[in-house]
């Protein structure tokens, strides 16, 4: 079983809402949804890239020692002893979901909302945003020493911290991505902040409306974990959306526009039109 490295730090340590404990869900769910990265059947848009989708960097820019630091859309990238292509990644899916919504980036900049790149093979906890975690566990008891990834929590100075692992964003050697090239999870990760702090009342309701209309219909889903809560169900949304969630679930905006156009339209309203699709390169 590979290891789920979507989560965000538990509540003690936060202050985060009560009402997202449930994003990472429990052992058999993670067991899962491993299992149907290797089973699910590719859709459409699987195999193809998208003119502006936030794709792995390929051919990375050599690691740059000391900290990195750029502000785009009202976010903080920030990355110390990283490649500047890790930050070039997160550049691009910060443009691509927050370039039509002034709105969504004052709120993201008043939050103080920063991805925080943490470097390959460096434990998250030693990263001085993240130090408050070291020698605790995850809700569902994993050591956060081991954890690659989360979706927010307060860091020193107000800051809003959400930690991208390195090796998703750049192609590294060895490859010890357990997604790989298909799924990005700082995508997924900065949807979460997305929903919480960048929409208003009135759309984040409507997301808990989706999510209620569509389990009331029994689906279908990008995949079992979006069915977990309306906060995994708008971030594997969005991945599907932006063509970003291959080899978990089902994949590519024509997926969601032919299988569940009210999320659909509504990420069209929030993102704009889809990226559009290419021929694999």
């Amino acid at each position: 079983m590979h290891q789920d490295r979507r989560t965000r730090a538990p509540e003690a340590a936060t202050g985060a809402d009560r009402s997202a404990q449930g994003r990472l869900g429990n052992a058999a769910l993670q067991e899962r949804l491993g299992q149907q990265a290797g089973e699910q059947t590719a859709s459409s848009g699987d195999e193809a890239w998208t003119r502006g989708r936030p794709l792995k960097v390929a051919n990375p820019a050599p690691t740059q020692p000391g900290r990195q630091e750029r502000t785009v859309l009202g976010v903080r990238i920030l990355g110390t002893d990283v490649s500047p292509s890790a930050l070039d990644a997160c550049e691009r899916f910060v443009t691509l979901t927050l370039g039509t919504r002034p709105d969504v980036q004052e709120r993201l900049a008043d939050a103080g909302v920063a991805l925080v790149i943490v470097p390959r093979g460096r434990p998250m906890t030693e990263l001085p945003e993240f130090s408050a975690l070291r020698g605790g566990t995850t809700f569902d008891g994993r050591p956060w020493e081991q954890v690659r990834g989360a979706g927010g929590m307060r860091a020193s100075g107000g800051m809003w911290a959400i930690a991208v692992p390195e090796e998703n964003l750049v192609q590294v050697e060895p490859d010890n991505d357990s997604y790989g090239s298909g799924y990005s999870i700082g995508l997924h990760e900065f949807a979460h902040t997305i929903q919480s702090k960048g929409l208003g009342r009135a759309e984040r309701r409507e997301i808990t409306a989706l999510y209620e209309a569509r389990r009331a219909a029994g689906g279908p889903w990008t995949e079992a974990y979006g069915a977990s809560n309306d906060q995994e169900y708008f971030a594997q949304a969005t991945n599907c959306f932006f063509g970003e969630n291959g080899r978990v679930g089902n994949n590519g905006a024509e997926w969601l526009r032919t299988n569940d156009r009210p999320m659909f339209d509504f990420l069209v309203r929030l993102y704009g039109a889809p990226p559009e699709a290419q021929p694999a390169r």
